[in-house]
């Protein structure tokens, strides 16, 4: 009952931050990986982001349409045959 409730309040402050801008931290609760993750993603794979001096900033819909945009479709191939493509 205490972690859906902490899980509740982490995605209604995620979400009322939506209007706003959030930071690393809360981006990496977000995606649910570790803080380092989301650095090494924004580094390597085009996540959207705002600098304000040396913070990073990131709208909450900007990672939303990222992540649809990003989505990885699903590949039905037996794991011998994944070289060929």
């Amino acid at each position: 009952m205490i972690k859906f409730s902490i899980k509740y309040l982490v995605i209604e402050t995620l979400r009322e931050a939506s209007e706003g801008f959030i930071d690393v931290y809360d981006l990496a609760k977000f995606l649910k990986v570790k803080k380092q993750t989301a650095y090494h993603f924004i580094t390597t794979q085009d996540v959207p982001h705002y600098r304000v001096g040396r913070l990073l900033r990131f709208k909450l819909s900007e990672i939303e349409h990222w992540m649809r945009t990003n989505k990885v479709e699903k590949i039905n191939l037996p794991y011998n045959q994944l070289e060929n493509i």
